[in-house]
């Protein structure tokens, strides 16, 4: 090789690199997008109790009620968690009469209702009252009175019941609906002590419905009057599950004590 190739090889050498280097700098200089690299996922702001409150509105079960019910209001009630307490209610003859509880999560905008209700519901027409513990609940006319069932190990004061079509005399209760309520219970702690003693790492929710506060542990609810407790069992089961809790729920709603 000639002697003067060797500069000139180290010359073109050195512009290559030279070319490069700027190449490398201009384009770690521009946005990432443009620059051929993905950009970073941006995090969504929290959602405001604005925006949650319209979340709530625009449900088409809460329109309707808002509809039928012109009293009815959508309110913040607080949090729980990481997540908005909406209440979709109204006030009637003194008292709060709660349609829902809504749940929705500030970052992921998740909601949850404490209630899932169905459309087209049996109207709760009859009424059971048990004058001496002063219990009052709307039932639907095709449901039946049981005072033989024992489900609470206290003892059980009533349950209204519909049986399914497979579901047979003298075995396990399979096919149906229940709702049962146990004997009052003489205490003077709080609800929330009865529940954790003897377990205190017991886990239940706690809310208001109508003129009651209930705790809720799987499918039992809990209430206190004066110094009693009233255990409340919902259970459903077969072909009609999801109607049936839908009323159970309706049920509950409408349980009360006379003044």
């Amino acid at each position: 090789m000639p002697k003067i190739a060797l500069p000139i090889a180290i010359i073109l050498l050195a512009a290559f690199i030279l070319f490069a280097g700027q190449s490398f700098i201009s384009t770690s200089k521009l946005p990432k997008e443009k620059s051929g690299y993905s950009p970073e996922q941006q995090i969504a702001p929290p959602l405001t109790p604005e925006e949650a409150l319209d979340k709530v509105k625009n449900l088409s079960a809460v329109k309707k009620y808002l509809t039928q019910v012109k009293s009815g209001r959508v309110d913040l009630n607080g949090t729980e968690g990481d997540a908005y307490l909406i209440q979709v209610y109204e006030i009637k003859d003194g008292h709060t009469a709660t349609f829902n509880w809504y749940r929705i999560n500030k970052t992921t905008g998740d909601m949850t209702a404490e209630f899932e209700f169905t459309e087209d519901l049996p109207e709760l027409s009859q009424t059971y009252i048990h004058s001496m513990s002063g219990v009052k609940f709307n039932y639907p006319v095709d449901w039946k009175t049981n005072v033989k069932t024992q489900i609470f190990e206290n003892g059980d004061l009533i349950t209204v019941e519909k049986l399914g079509p497979t579901q047979k005399p003298q075995t396990d209760f399979h096919d149906g609906a229940r709702f049962t309520i146990s004997l009052p219970i003489e205490t003077n702690a709080s609800l929330e002590d009865y529940l954790t003693d003897p377990n205190p790492m017991l886990k239940f929710t706690t809310f208001p419905l109508g003129v009651n506060t209930f705790a809720k542990v799987d499918d039992y609810y809990y209430t206190k009057r004066s110094n009693q407790i009233y255990g409340l069992f919902l259970f459903a089961q077969g072909e009609d599950k999801d109607l049936n809790e839908a009323i159970l729920q309706e049920i509950l709603a409408s349980f009360t004590f006379l003044p």
